[in-house]
């Protein structure tokens, strides 16, 4: 079998006919009918009836239409990627990314990069850290944006942006009303998205520890640490997978949630308080990975050094 007759059985079941798949394909029939006959030869099975209105697969077809459609899809990918390679202008760009580093990229990374190649494509796989990172490590990524803590000892890692942990809720958790600017501090610095915390919009872990707190997983032994050092017990109300829980059962009023800076500026809302964690000052880091072993397309490279570029990391 070759990828012409499984590109001709594959359309075959999707027409549902064998006469509207010789329509699609610019075929006659006879000559269609006669491949997929050389085909169930080859394979020694029939792979499909001819029913009262569209064909029907037997299992043996089944199974030969979805690793068909698998071969047909890495041969084009294959192909896109030589292209690709040889242009460099227009393709797809897969990249793996957190949900709490989305809006910033998006506004920061993806948009500008987007305005320079307007042709590329991107496909993002959104996951948790550890997943995004194994993803880059099976190397079904071109690169992955992720936060720390994470561990990547065989991974090229380069930090974009290192961002003080905010405590978000609705003012009634806060005896001051005043908000801490994200979005100012963003704009001063692209590598550093934090600034000297203003005392006026800080709070402590010991302030914390008393209210419900809104907590992503993966901060949790970092904070647990540092409430232990402190001889704190922390009021956990809720611990997730995703800051957009946190964002969501913060603006519902639920608690205080943990948030890095650029996670919490969707939070907009006059209720809504914003503080800097100090005392002690934890951060977190928005890093871009690449498997340094693995194949980096051209449109893969201009990105990256598109990133390394706007925020400042010498190549």
């Amino acid at each position: 079998m070759d990828l012409k007759q499984l590109e001709y059985f594959v359309t075959v079941i999707n027409e549902g006919t064998i006469s509207s798949a010789a329509r699609k394909l610019n075929l006659s029939q006879p000559p269609l009918s006669a491949q997929m006959k050389s085909l169930e030869q080859e394979i020694g099975s029939q792979l499909f009836f001819r029913g009262p209105r569209q064909i029907e697969l037997t299992e043996a077809g089944r199974i030969l239409y979805e690793r068909s459609k698998d071969i047909l899809d890495l041969s084009s990918r294959t192909l896109q990627e030589l292209s690709d390679y040889r242009e460099g202008k227009s393709g797809v760009l897969r990249i793996g990314i957190v949900s709490s580093a989305h809006d910033l990229m998006a506004q920061r990374a993806f948009r500008p990069f987007h305005e320079q190649f307007p042709e590329i494509r991107f496909e993002l796989y959104e996951n948790d850290t550890y997943r995004v990172i194994e993803q880059l490590q099976s190397k079904v990524l071109d690169l992955a944006i992720v936060r720390t803590p994470f561990q990547s000892d065989n991974l090229t890692c380069y930090t974009l942006v290192k961002e003080h942990l905010l405590a978000v809720g609705n003012k009634k958790y806060f005896s001051s009303d005043t908000s801490y600017n994200t979005r100012h501090t963003l704009s001063t610095d692209r590598k550093i998205a934090t600034a000297e915390p203003d005392p006026n919009v800080t709070i402590s872990l010991k302030e914390l520890a008393e209210h419900p707190l809104i907590v992503y997983h993966r901060w949790l032994p970092v904070l647990d640490q540092h409430f232990e050092t402190l001889k704190l017990q922390p009021n956990y109300l809720c611990i997730n997978h995703d800051s957009r829980t946190g964002t969501a059962w913060a603006k519902a009023g639920m608690g205080i949630a943990i948030l890095p800076a650029s996670a919490a500026e969707s939070l907009t809302s006059k209720n809504i308080i914003k503080k800097v964690i100090t005392d002690p000052v934890i951060t977190s880091d928005i890093c871009i990975l690449h498997h340094p072993d693995g194949y980096l397309s051209k449109i893969g490279t201009s990105f990256l050094m598109h990133m390394m570029n706007y925020f400042g990391i010498s190549h």
